[in-house]
């Protein structure tokens, strides 16, 4: 090979290695839009937005990560990194995963976000209904007893049937909030949205 064949082939190498920084470079700006997002809305899963920018990397990741390499990625430190992979897991937006001959734990986001929505949200949903659904038990007897008492004066009967009415109602509603736990762990939500889907479609070509 002659020294010009050599540097044109040194040339074209640099070349090569230029677009492909330039490429990654506008890859990882699109990626920071949607993580940058992330971030900023992790509160309504009851965490910072630090947890966010864990979530975010780990997002676009085509690989699982250790801590140590999110920990160098991010520039945080290693109790910060430590307590976010553990709220992550905990809402399972983050899944463990095992390798042979990996000595370190390794990590994956969760990207499938229809099943984060139903495991976050379902799993406090019935921490409500739980909740709330026994008060309503507890309460219940006593407002019913102090109806039956002859001695409550008329001016606190009306406010006791109130309050006994009230809580009857939301009775009603937890037990709906019920039957929609099921629906999204069971999926049938998602049957029962494609046939509304349907529905609308082939009434708007029927409009047509």
């Amino acid at each position: 090979m002659s020294d010009e064949q050599y540097e044109t082939g040194e040339e074209n190498l640099s070349n090569s290695d230029e677009q492909y920084e330039k490429y990654k470079e506008q890859i990882d700006d699109i990626r920071s839009m949607v993580t940058n997002a992330i971030a900023e809305t992790m509160d309504l899963y009851g965490a910072p937005p630090s947890v966010g920018r864990i979530y975010g990397a780990m997002y676009f990741h085509e690989n699982p990560s250790t801590l140590d390499d999110l920990r160098e990625e991010l520039d945080m430190s290693k109790a910060a990194m430590s307590t976010g992979v553990k709220r992550l897991l905990e809402n399972k937006m983050v899944k463990r995963v095992y390798k042979k001959k990996q000595r370190k734990d390794l990590y994956q986001a969760e990207t499938d976000l229809f099943k984060t929505f139903i495991s976050f949200f379902t799993k406090r949903w019935e921490y409500e209904l739980d909740v709330n659904l026994d008060a309503i038990k507890d309460a219940e007897p006593y407002f019913k007893e102090l109806l039956n008492d002859e001695e409550l004066p008329e001016a606190l009967r009306e406010s006791v049937e109130d309050d006994l009415q009230k809580i009857q109602q939301a009775r009603e509603y937890y037990h709906f909030l019920q039957e929609l736990i099921m629906l999204f762990r069971t999926e049938e939500i998602f049957d029962m949205m494609n046939e509304y889907r349907q529905e609308r479609r082939f009434g708007r070509n029927m409009n047509d």
